[in-house]
């Protein structure tokens, strides 16, 4: 038990400013990172749901960008196995190539 609670001491001071800037703001961009297989006609689906503006692809393959609520946005997207981060609309790579 000692061991855990260094290594829990050890990995607070790095933790706990990656959590603060990975927390999406309460309005605003977005991005949305399905952890289970998902189309982006699926993603789409569940910003839509959550009255989400799409603004574009992700950075990473697999990922939207999009504005909104945050509270809206998090309740759609934890049904469907992906989490909310954070992001600007800089992040966007484009519109030009989005498929099923």
């Amino acid at each position: 038990m000692r061991g855990g609670a260094l290594a829990l001491a050890l990995a607070m001071p790095v933790a706990v400013p990656l959590v603060a800037v990975a927390t999406p703001p309460e309005r605003g961009a977005m991005m949305i990172v399905a952890l289970r297989p998902a189309s982006q006609a699926e993603m789409i689906g569940w910003a839509a749901r959550a009255d989400a503006g799409l603004l574009g692809l992700g950075p990473v393959p697999g990922t939207l960008i999009v504005a909104g609520r945050r509270d809206a946005i998090l309740r759609e997207t934890l049904r469907h196995g992906a989490v909310v981060l954070a992001t600007s609309p800089q992040g966007c790579t484009g519109r030009n190539d989005w498929g099923a």
